[in-house]
């Protein structure tokens, strides 16, 4: 009888244990969890801010690409206008 009351005893302090261990552990792992989420989510927002700042990059460069052409262009345009009108200027010469 003594034994069974030891082994009861026993038994009842190491449920009493785990039933105070138990809000611990419930806490460290929601605790785990959260950091986690918010480890992943905090990678994903980072991979599309990079991936953001890259299309702006590129979209910067198509730009700056664009107004540099079109300073070339117009460098074109003018002597077009430069060699019409030297054309015309030539035949007005000649046609006197």
């Amino acid at each position: 009888m003594i034994i069974i009351n030891i082994v009861m005893t026993l038994a009842i302090f190491v449920l009493i244990g785990v039933v105070l261990k138990l809000p611990e552990y419930i806490t460290k792992s929601w605790l785990e969890e959260t950091k986690n989420k918010n480890a992943h989510n905090i990678q994903i927002e980072s991979y599309f801010k990079q991936l953001g700042g890259q299309q702006q990059q590129e979209i910067l460069s198509i730009w700056t690409e664009f107004l540099t052409d079109i300073a070339e262009a117009t460098k074109n345009i003018q002597m077009h206008k430069a060699l019409i009108l030297s054309k015309d200027l030539i035949s007005c010469f000649m046609i006197q």
